[in-house]
């Protein structure tokens, strides 16, 4: 990856004018980003961002009890279990209310605060960038991609665990790359601590955990013969901060043996079911329980067709969430009526890859607003004239050993949410885009623009490199907030 970089060292006045006029870029496209992402977090309705009001709930929940754990009670079983879950994204939230001493609105200051871990994830993933090239052209045009992905900056800007998870996520790949390259103990014991704190966030970033995991044992390998002196510091916990990151390593340590092996020893799972923690009578208060619920015991043939819808409207309240649930009941009685096989895994990676580019690039919560087949085509055409790329100038070498790294990241957890997660959704619900939400990729979106930009812009010489960029970012600033603007209507906003 050494050739066709702008070096920033090149003498004369002409680099220095670059310098500045890529810094320009660079602050520009991070102001954008997070004016644009404040405007959705003062103006978006509560009923459009995917199960805000949950997880605003929860939060709020978690502030009455602060700084001790809630315990699950008629006031929660609405938003779902609040205990033997992951809880730190909570936890923080609860003490950010706390410190509502302006006595903001709750919602708004929340949100507020998820955007900052927004414009965060934006930095660490440029700064990890930073690590493997000095391409100028290719940073910048890696910022205006991650920043002009529209469902990160709608999620970005509303109460949700993701914003916490996908800023874990790229803090993880950012301490485990500069690590790897410095050796340095710190960059090591901060890598330690995002690791356990995603943990704690959500159960999905557990494999994405095991992967850096099994790239750090890798990349240590080769300094098993050299002792701390490879590390650079014989003597890591006299150094104050280091003593604290580890006091912090070892107290999420606990919370994570306390949360999975308490759930491994109590009910045999990682992440029990909520009718297992609530009950089922309760369960059945919080709608994704309930649909959940009703589904199988129809599949099952506990209950009738009949039944089933009337236990739907019954217990689902959320008029969106209640037309789901009827659509997968349709299905359902459709498989039993006339039985066929379901869709095997390489046809169902072809509908999933389409599927996740449209959520991606639309906006999907309790309202959607997708882009058309021709305008979702262009998007289809980069990311298959970079998949090419990849394949043509990849080489696992020792100078390109990070970008390889990265790309195992992407395909290996790719694979994971695609092939488990996704299609076991898919097994239950008899829907091919059950549960395909393109945020879910979002942890692992450094390393998927990075290795695309990078390869991408690989065969050209600066000049072409920097046309390219202009179209392919023209394009993604044209299909984010100017296309919102011009298709959101009332509903969409504070009323």
């Amino acid at each position: 990856m050494t050739e066709n970089l702008i070096s920033d060292h090149q003498p004369g006045a002409r680099n220095r004018s670059a310098s500045y006029l890529f810094f320009g870029i660079t602050l520009f496209l991070y102001g954008y980003f997070f004016v644009r992402i404040l405007f959705f977090a003062i103006h978006i309705s509560p009923l459009v961002p995917p199960d805000e009001i949950d997880h605003f709930g929860i939060c709020r929940i978690f502030a009455e009890s602060w700084p001790l754990l809630p315990q699950d009670s008629p006031a929660s079983y609405q938003y779902g279990p609040i205990t033997n879950i992951p809880y730190l994204y909570y936890y923080m939230m609860g003490f950010f209310l706390k410190l509502n001493f302006l006595d903001l609105n709750q919602l708004v200051y929340l949100r507020m605060i998820n955007a900052l871990m927004a414009a965060l994830f934006v930095f660490y993933a440029h700064r990890w960038l930073r690590l493997l090239t000095p391409n100028r052209v290719v940073l910048t045009l890696f910022l205006v991609m991650l920043t002009n992905t529209p469902m990160l900056g709608f999620i970005g800007a509303s109460v949700n665990y993701d914003n916490l998870l996908n800023l874990m996520a790229v803090m993880s790949l950012y301490y485990l790359h500069a690590f790897l390259t410095s050796h340095q103990w710190r960059m090591l014991f901060l890598f330690g601590l995002c690791i356990l704190a995603g943990n704690m966030i959500k159960i999905t970033f557990l494999p994405l955990g095991l992967i850096f995991v099994a790239i750090l044992a890798y990349g240590t390998y080769g300094l098993r013969h050299k002792g701390t002196a490879a590390l650079g510091q014989e003597r890591p916990f006299a150094d104050p901060l280091n003593a604290a990151i580890l006091g912090m390593i070892i107290l999420l340590s606990i919370a994570n043996i306390a949360l999975y092996g308490g759930n491994l020893r109590k009910f045999g799972t990682l992440l029990p079911e909520t009718k297992n923690i609530v009950g089922e009578t309760n369960a059945l208060r919080y709608r994704f329980a309930a649909e959940k619920i009703i589904l199988s015991q129809y599949r099952e043939d506990a209950i009738t067709f009949e039944q089933a819808v009337a236990k739907a409207h019954e217990h689902i309240d959320r008029q969106d969430d209640l037309n789901r649930t009827l659509f997968y009941l349709q299905i359902a009685r459709d498989y039993k009526l006339s039985p066929r096989p379901i869709m095997d895994r390489i046809s169902y990676a072809d509908v999933w890859c389409k599927v996740m580019l449209r959520n991606s690039f639309g906006i999907l919560g309790h309202m959607s607003m997708m882009k058309r087949p021709g305008e979702l085509g262009i998007y289809r055409l980069i990311f298959l004239i970079a998949f090419l790329c990849i394949v043509r100038y990849w080489r696992p070498s020792i100078e390109e050993s990070r970008f390889t790294e990265a790309l195992l990241i992407v395909s290996v957890y790719t694979l994971i949410i695609m092939q488990y997660a996704n299609y076991n959704e898919y097994t239950r619900h008899l829907s091919p885009d059950s549960g395909i939400q393109g945020r879910y990729l979002f942890p692992i979106l450094a390393p998927i623009y990075g290795t695309m930009v990078c390869y991408l812009l690989k065969p050209f010489r600066t000049t072409c490199q920097m046309i390219t960029s202009l179209i392919i970012g023209g394009y993604f600033i044209y299909g984010d907030f100017p296309f919102f603007l011009s298709q959101a209507t009332a509903a969409w906003f504070y009323r």
